[in-house]
C-alpha cells in the first residue's frame, strides 16, 4: 500500500469532524498498520474537540480549526520531523 505521508515522514489529518471516532483517528490506525517505519514524528490530528458546533460565526471560528491552528501545526510538524531525520 502507498501513502501519502510515507514520503515526508509526518501523518496530520486535519478537518472540521469531532476527534474522538473520527475519521482522523482511523487515518492514523491505517498509518500505524501500515507505514509506522516510515514516520519521523508522532501523528497528529486536529479537528472539532467534541462538542456541537455553534451557529453563531464568531463561536464556531473558537471550535473548528483555522488557518493558524493548521499553519502552526505543519511548523511544529516539520520541527519534529526534522529533528529526527
Amino acid at each position: 500500500m502507498s501513502l501519502p505521508c510515507a514520503r515526508p515522514g509526518v501523518c496530520w489529518p486535519w478537518d472540521e469532524a469531532y476527534l474522538p471516532c473520527g475519521i482522523q483517528a482511523e487515518v492514523i490506525a491505517l498509518v500505524a498498520e501500515e507505514a509506522f517505519a516510515a514516520l519521523k514524528s508522532p501523528p497528529r490530528r486536529l479537528g472539532n474537540p467534541g462538542v456541537p458546533v455553534p451557529f453563531a460565526e464568531a463561536m464556531e471560528r473558537r471550535v473548528l480549526p483555522d488557518k493558524t491552528a493548521i499553519g502552526r501545526g505543519i511548523r511544529e510538524l516539520v520541527q519534529a520531523a526534522g529533528n529526527r531525520a
